[in-house]
């Protein structure tokens, strides 16, 4: 998993290489691995449900929870929940490419947040699952 955040005080690349679940069906694919920290401690679980080129939901549960509607060309609110409390944002997708089979696939997508009446920034997800 790569991702890369911009935003206006700059940028972000972050990679994880993980052993994930995954799971193929009519539905569409299901990847499932755990966030780590920077010791390698696992903080939470993130879930994928890929249903098209142009739907699919991440959901995150653990140190920080939520459940993000990604959908190309819409936006769909998330409620970003944190121990400190939650923040309410706005997501928008802007692109979604995905090609998955018995072997494993791959995900981009690209989307904006928005929190409050503020743009935060540009995500970009580069998600790669490989049969073992």
């Amino acid at each position: 998993v790569r991702s890369l955040q911009k935003a206006a005080d700059g940028s972000d690349t972050s990679e994880l290489n993980t052993t994930a679940y995954y799971k193929l069906s009519e539905q569409g694919a299901e990847i499932a691995y755990y966030d780590l920290d920077d010791t390698g401690k696992r903080i939470g679980r993130t879930l994928l449900s890929v249903f098209s080129d142009q739907l699919f939901t991440l959901n995150k549960s653990g140190f920080t929870s939520s459940t993000m509607i990604m959908e190309t060309g819409k936006t769909h609110p998330v409620a970003y929940e944190t121990p400190y409390g939650t923040i309410d944002m706005q997501v928008y997708t802007s692109l979604i490419s995905s090609s998955f089979n018995e072997d494993g696939g791959h995900l981009t997508a690209e989307y904006s947040l928005q929190i409050g009446d503020h743009f935060h920034g540009f995500q970009t997800i580069d998600l790669t699952v490989r049969r073992k």
